[in-house]
């Protein structure tokens, strides 16, 4: 038997709402309109294979298949989103060849000075967007920009730009988070200010600047601590203050952060190794804000750090020629406020780090160079800010490539280590630590080189919600190599 609910007219005769037909015979059958009429639609059962059989179109709001959940609106929807999905793989697939490998590059005694410009428009390097795989990884060669774009060291993120700090020459770039290509490009030279604005090596921003700290040229080391407006990213925009004018010994940093007030820079070199920690107040960015302690007056060793970064209470300093992790008082900067621990003495490989970041319950810092290329990653607790607050294992013990990083940076779920150098040969083995499962078990790593040869040799680098970042140092420790090969990782 067939039974329909229906309101309709049947032998002239209206039926209530919801009432019962019921259909008898092999046959049954509906017509709608007048019998035999060339415009009416029969129903029809063919009860030998159960189902219906209409004359015309048939037109409901949406049907479900039997036995399931999914009505033919969803298989529709569905199919629509699998075809846009594969003409995406489709164009990607044409779009991975990866670009030649582009010869060394001779760097010219001098540099030739341009005003700021409107780069060129190249393509991207762009892959198949995947969370924290090879397939993840984007890049933009900055010397395809202009040559001079290469050897950065140690840059910085902001809402908008990723930074980079230039070490040989005095080019400042950025590039747009939102346009990670040859596009998104700017840059100019610090030079057209003062000749001496060069040689940095490190920075970071507040919200209204980017700060380049005072490293070293090819001559020698300097003081000039300079900072350029967000909102101006030329010339015009430039500001500087001689630390060198102040005390002889306030030059070659490497490395700083800023607070809610000060702007810090990190003592690592100025002919000899130094420990003039100093720092300027970001709302009088002049000689008049200027203070700083000789951390060597506490121990004589306390010299020769690479890299620091602060908590809302201290200000730590990374060490590089030695194993004394250190840190001041935000709140006292003076020699009183000084406090350290010697890593050196819980194991003699803790020594030779660069570079280090903090949470809210540890402070990181990223393995380089102890007498050869080592992977002891190492973290103490803030809370506990001695011997017995120290962990750290050898990345080396995973893959005995996983040394010589140069740099590390957090999110909330992993810490994030720069590749640089094992042995004198660049690597690209971008690696993370869940910090959650800080030993071997945590460990993952990618190498950017298996993506494009050239993606190895970074220095520094940061994150932002979406991606890690890698900024473009040097190839082989190579002076005569610099690179501008800026990576970025998709991490969700």
């Amino acid at each position: 038997m067939f039974f329909c609910s229906i309101f309709a007219s049947v032998l002239g005769q209206v039926t209530p709402n919801g009432a019962v037909i019921e259909l008898t015979g092999q046959t049954p059958q509906v017509i709608y309109g007048q019998l035999d009429a060339s415009d009416s639609l029969t129903l029809i059962r063919n009860s030998s294979e159960d189902k219906l059989v209409c004359s015309g179109e048939f037109e409901a709001a949406d049907l479900r298949i039997a036995g399931t959940s999914t009505t033919m609106a969803d298989v529709i929807r569905e199919v629509a989103t699998l075809k846009v999905q594969m003409q995406h793989v489709l164009k990607t697939i044409e779009s991975i060849t990866p670009p030649p490998v582009s010869p060394p590059v001779s760097l010219p005694v001098s540099p030739p000075v341009s005003p700021p410009v409107s780069p060129p428009v190249s393509p991207p390097h762009p892959l198949t967007p995947c969370a924290w795989s090879a397939c993840g990884v984007e890049y933009v060669d900055l010397k395809t920009v202009n040559t001079n774009l290469v050897g950065f060291g140690h840059g910085f993120v902001t809402a908008s730009h990723a930074y980079y700090v230039p070490v040989i020459y005095s080019y400042v770039v950025r590039v747009l988070l939102s346009d990670f290509s040859s596009s998104g490009v700017e840059y100019f030279d610090m030079s057209t200010v003062n000749t001496n604005l060069k040689g940095f090596n490190g920075g970071f921003s507040s919200a209204t600047h980017a700060y380049y700290v005072p490293c070293q040229t090819t001559v020698h080391s300097h003081g000039l601590a300079t900072r350029i407006s967000l909102n101006d990213f030329s010339a015009s925009g430039v500001q500087y203050v001689n630390l060198e004018a102040i005390d002889s010994n306030l030059k070659g940093f490497k490395g700083g952060f800023a607070t809610a007030t000060h702007a810090y820079y990190v003592p690592h070199f100025s002919g000899v190794h130094h420990g003039h920690a100093a720092r300027v107040l970001l709302s009088d960015f002049s000689s008049s804000g200027v203070e700083y302690i000789n951390l060597v007056t506490v121990n004589a060793n306390l010299k020769g750090f690479d890299g620091g970064f602060a908590t809302a209470t201290h200000a730590y300093y990374v060490p590089r020629a030695h194993g004394l992790a250190a840190r001041i008082q935000i709140s006292d900067f003076s020699t009183s406020g000084v406090e350290y621990v010697n890593l050196e003495a819980i194991n003699s490989n803790l020594k030779g780090f660069i570079g280090g970041f903090a949470t809210t319950t540890h402070a990181y810092y990223a393995p380089h160079h102890n007498g050869a290329y080592h992977g002891y990653v190492t973290r103490v607790s803030l809370s506990d800010f001695t011997s017995s607050g120290v962990e750290y294992f050898d990345l080396a013990t995973v893959n005995a490539n996983l040394k010589g990083f140069t740099g590390c940076f957090a999110t909330a779920a992993h810490a994030y280590y720069v590749p640089d150098n094992n042995a004198g040969i660049s690597h690209g083995l971008a690696t993370r630590i869940s910090l959650s499962d800080f030993n071997t078990s945590g460990v993952e790593y990618i190498d950017l080189a298996s993506v494009d040869a050239n993606l190895k040799g970074f220095d520094g680098g940061y994150a932002t919600a979406t991606h890690a970042y890698y900024g473009p140092w040097m190839h082989n420790w190579n002076p005569q190599n610099p690179h501008g090969y800026a990576a970025r990782i998709l991490l969700s």
